[in-house]
C-alpha cells in the first residue's frame, strides 16, 4: 500500500503519513514535495511519479488480507 502525503498539507503533518505506514504491514510512506493536502491537485507529477514508481516494485513481504 502507498502512503502518499503532501509535504506542505497545513492540517496533517506529513509524521501522521509516516505513523500510519508503520501501523499497515508493508505500506510506504511518498511524502510528495510542494503539495499540501490535495496531493493530486497541488503536485500531479509528482504524485504519477510517485504512483508508477510503487508499480515497478516488487511489494514487500508481510500478509496480505482481501478487504
Amino acid at each position: 500500500m502507498l502512503i502518499c502525503r503532501g509535504a506542505r498539507d497545513p492540517g496533517i503533518p506529513v509524521e501522521r503519513g509516516r505513523e500510519l505506514a508503520s501501523l499497515a504491514p508493508g505500506s510506504e510512506p511518498r511524502i510528495i514535495e510542494g503539495a499540501g493536502h490535495p496531493v493530486r491537485e497541488d503536485a500531479p507529477a509528482g504524485l504519477t511519479a510517485a504512483l508508477t514508481g510503487s508499480l515497478e516494485t516488487p511489494p514487500a513481504p508481510g500478509p496480505r488480507t482481501a478487504p
